[in-house]
């Protein structure tokens, strides 16, 4: 688990992003020491697909297997990062709501680009 969440090539594609978001809400009311820790490493996973970018876009369709060297990728379509955040705030601010502080996602969702609801002081320091 600790290896997916810490793989990232620098480009973000959106089916990831929601299956972070599914892992997140799959672990989000476990309370015990072992879920803790995971959802802090998928939290951070998803942190690093939002922070760590190397382009300027989200990406979403199918890629084709192997790749064609002289062909486009087909379905394959560049988002805006500010309409995907969009696409995905009412998730993921459910998720932050639902976290018990100290939170983590805070984080998270400001590299997505939006802003968290959670007080200053219910907020996990980074380290």
């Amino acid at each position: 688990m600790q290896t997916v969440t810490k793989s990232f090539s620098g480009i973000t594609a959106k089916c990831v992003v929601e299956f972070y978001l599914d892992w997140l809400d799959e672990l989000i009311d476990r309370r015990e020491h072992e879920g803790l820790s995971i959802f802090g490493h998928v939290a951070a996973g998803l942190y690093r697909l939002a922070d760590a970018r190397s382009v300027p876009f989200i990406v979403d369709g199918q890629r084709p297997f192997p790749v064609p060297r002289d062909a486009g990728w087909p379905g394959w379509r560049q988002i805006d990062p500010q309409e995907f955040a969009a696409s995905i705030a009412s998730r993921i601010l459910d998720l932050e709501a639902r976290e018990a502080p100290p939170k983590v996602l805070p984080h998270a969702i400001r590299a997505i680009g939006l802003t968290p609801r959670t007080a200053s002081k219910d907020i996990a320091l980074m380290q």
